[in-house]
């Protein structure tokens, strides 16, 4: 079977095999949550603007949306960077000898997503209540249901804690996964060597 026409094939299966089939695309993924990352801000501010919040909001409301934008665009920046370092270390995840090369990338990905989410829901909406709460009492009283400063903090606090346990979550799915994938490949490697 070492004619051309059963080996035409073999170079796909082979870019297969190695894994860069399931690391590259993952990489590119990356790479396009990161810009999106890096143009959501942009999106944001354009539609503060274009749908005119600032002509409705009083001059505390004006100045809680702009630190909020501003919370907002460190995140999402603090997200580029977080996909964009995770892309370049997915390179590097794969063994050479492993024959699991699609679990390290989704392991990765599982991880990758769970600290942005978590970084998103607790950090921005921890940083938003303590905005809305001290300059916005329009915002706190839609958004809260009340002017309590207290129930806004708590709010705040609960989905920091949130955004943690997504993190955590996230990380132990990841670890599980390649814990599960590692102990494969040691049981392979002791079977080869009796």
């Amino acid at each position: 079977m070492d004619s051309k026409f059963f080996t035409l094939i073999d170079p796909l299966f082979k870019y297969i095999d190695s894994g860069k089939f399931f690391r590259q695309p993952m990489q590119w993924l990356y790479y396009i949550i990161g810009v999106i990352c890096l143009i959501a801000p942009l999106y944001l501010l354009y539609y503060l603007f274009d749908d005119n919040v600032f002509s409705y909001a009083d001059g505390g409301e004006c100045f809680a949306i702009i630190l909020i934008w501003l919370v907002f665009a460190a995140l999402c920046y603090g997200g580029f960077m977080l996909w964009f370092n995770r892309a370049g270390k997915l390179a590097t995840i794969l063994q050479p000898d492993s024959k699991f090369v699609a679990v390290p990338a989704l392991a990765n990905f599982i991880q990758t997503s769970g600290e942005f989410l978590g970084m998103f829901f607790g950090l921005f909406s921890f940083a938003s209540s303590i905005i809305i709460t001290l300059f916005s009492a329009g915002i706190a009283r839609y958004a809260f249901g009340s002017l309590n400063a207290g129930s806004s903090l708590g709010t705040g606090i609960g989905m920091l804690l949130g955004g943690y346990i997504i993190v955590i979550s996230s990380r132990y799915i990841a670890e599980l996964v390649l814990a599960i994938a590692d102990i494969a490949n040691n049981t392979d490697k002791i079977a080869k060597s009796k």
